[in-house]
């Protein structure tokens, strides 16, 4: 069994793990291009 998250809830974890492992500032528009999304 596992869990299922929303799209939203996917975007969100994934943002905040790559700002957590980021070294240094990034801006709102290098977020959907380092991450594949929309």
């Amino acid at each position: 069994m596992y869990m299922q998250l929303n799209i939203t809830t996917d975007y969100a974890i994934r943002i905040v793990l790559y700002l957590a492992t980021s070294q240094g500032k990034s801006t709102s528009k290098e977020l959907p291009e380092n991450l594949c999304i929309p």
